[in-house]
């Protein structure tokens, strides 16, 4: 899949404001920003990126190459780990739903509600 846009003034890649780019930068956000108020839940767990992803273009590469189209989330397989090629993957918002917390059941492709 190739996606080509306008370039923004200032933008070096053409990407910004879009989904793919919001993606990155706020999975950076939450890694990065400690005074944010869920810091706890990334930084504060030591939830990292990998040095490659600091460059959007390398995200970009990666994003296309592993199944990204609109509509997906990205999603670390190991919520202990950090955001790397290895660990990361895009699914579905229901499946994503499932993958929280505050979630009192497990998503195989079915739900299954844990009593």
């Amino acid at each position: 899949m190739k996606i080509t846009y306008k370039r923004q003034t200032g933008d070096k890649h053409g990407f910004s404001g879009t989904k793919i780019h919001n993606c990155w930068r706020d999975m950076r956000f939450r890694c990065n920003n400690k005074t944010w108020k869920k810091a706890h839940c990334y930084s504060g767990r030591g939830i990292t990126i990998c040095d490659e992803w600091d460059d959007f273009m390398v995200f970009y590469d990666w994003a296309m190459s592993h199944g990204y189209k609109e509509g997906l989330t990205l999603d670390r397989k190991d919520n202990n780990l950090g955001y790397n090629p290895e660990n990361c993957r895009w699914i579905t918002h229901k499946e994503q739903a499932f993958n929280q917390r505050v979630n009192r059941g497990v998503f195989d492709g079915r739900y299954h509600k844990v009593e």
